[in-house]
């Protein structure tokens, strides 16, 4: 039975082996504005010797596959882990700093993948997704630096741990907006608490701080304060923002991420319920156990009002995306058009009755008195001057 064995990095010639189906390679593309660029190394992998007797034992690192036709067993070994940098010390948690600059780089891609997806398509993903969107990241981020690695259960769960992470990060950014949007402060006058806390008590009523008009209850999921928190959570760094690198997470804006930010801004507002600004303490933390009601409650309502016209919702979830994206200077403005309404309409009229070949208008420019080239005439061109007559 013969035995191939190719070298670490996993290239090998499949057309070298006869099979009853056609394989066919494809390199994926680089996702634009991928946030690592490394080099490919691109160089042929030198074939080595085949061998005949018995084949060696399968390992861990190797992925046995065998011909439909001549039954000859191939074994590919697997992408190598990524390196550790070379003053890592085992112990201690977890961190990208503990993997070589390669590594780093794809750790921190992987990271921003997940973070998008935390805050683009589930807020709370359960145990079994929290890994599978954590190998897929891993996947992503090697794919963009056009590198084979494998991840193993310690990379996973760093990536994966990034989740509670981005959720705390969101909060500040979300503290911020509800400040600005409703006028909660953090002074602690008399007038001040007695300011906060109508405040609190009108905007938690009837969910009216998701409204448009937080006092008429109309435009539901269209308070500006949404549009706020997009754009300082996934538009603040120009074309580096997730919002931009990962837009498919964002275009149009989801449910689920309308939901993580009604949750966060309840959260959020909580700290004024006395009419004095009393920050969360660790009892009170941002987690899915404290905060799971109140998601599954602003979820439910969401898919209520997008069930009531599909089509409209997803406009006003789209316009969302888009004006985030515009508000971050990212697309060059629209050129906005002088020449519109009765202007534009007669300019159709006058270049209706022209045919362009041939001039009917009484062009007066063009005989001016007959003015002789040169003769007293400012056209714009450089005069020479007679040096043998011209004064200092």
């Amino acid at each position: 039975m013969q035995t191939m064995v190719t070298p670490a990095v996993p290239r090998v010639d499949l057309t070298r082996i006869h099979r009853k189906q056609t394989f066919t390679l494809s390199t994926p593309k680089t996702p634009r504005h991928a946030f690592i660029s490394i080099q490919h190394d691109s160089s042929p992998v030198p074939e080595r010797e085949q061998h005949h007797g018995l084949a060696p034992p399968v390992t861990a690192n190797t992925i046995t596959m065998t011909t439909a036709e001549s039954g000859t067993r191939l074994e590919l070994a697997k992408p190598p882990l990524l390196s550790f940098a070379t003053d890592y010390k085992p112990g201690g948690k977890a961190k990208a700093d503990d993997y070589d600059s390669e590594g780093k780089a794809i750790i921190l891609r992987a990271d921003a993948y997940y973070e998008g997806k935390i805050i683009g398509v589930q807020g709370f993903p359960k145990s079994g997704m929290k890994i599978a969107w954590a190998k897929k990241a891993f996947q992503d981020a090697c794919r963009a630096a056009e590198k084979q690695y494998q991840s193993d259960k310690r990379v996973e769960q760093l990536i994966y741990s990034r989740g509670s992470r981005v959720r705390g990060d969101m909060l500040r950014h979300v503290e911020e907006a509800v400040m600005i949007v409703f006028g909660f402060s953090k002074d602690s006058s008399k007038k001040t608490q007695n300011h906060n806390l109508k405040l609190y008590n009108d905007l938690s009523k009837n969910m009216a701080f998701a409204f448009k008009d937080t006092a008429k209850l109309t435009g539901f999921a269209e308070n500006s304060v949404f549009q706020l928190i997009l754009r300082l959570v996934c538009f603040a760094h120009g074309d580096a923002s997730r919002g931009i690198v990962f837009s498919r997470f964002f275009n149009p804006v989801s449910l689920e991420t309308l939901a993580l930010f009604m949750t966060q801004i309840n959260h959020v507002m909580c700290q004024w319920s006395s009419g004095i600004y009393r920050r969360h303490g660790k009892s009170q933390a941002f987690t899915e156990v404290n905060n799971s009601v109140y998601h599954a409650e602003y979820l439910q309502e969401l898919r209520n009002w997008e069930a009531v016209n599909t089509e409209v919702v997803l406009k006003i979830r789209k316009r969302m995306y888009l004006r985030a994206r515009e508000k971050s200077g990212i697309d060059p403005p629209a050129i906005k058009a002088v020449i519109t309404g009765d202007l534009k309409a007669r300019m159709v009229s006058e270049l209706a009755a022209r045919t362009g070949e041939t001039d009917t208008e009484d062009e007066k420019d063009d005989d001016m008195g007959s003015m002789q080239e040169g003769e007293g005439s400012d056209n714009g061109a450089v005069v020479p001057i007679d040096t043998a007559t011209a004064s200092d």
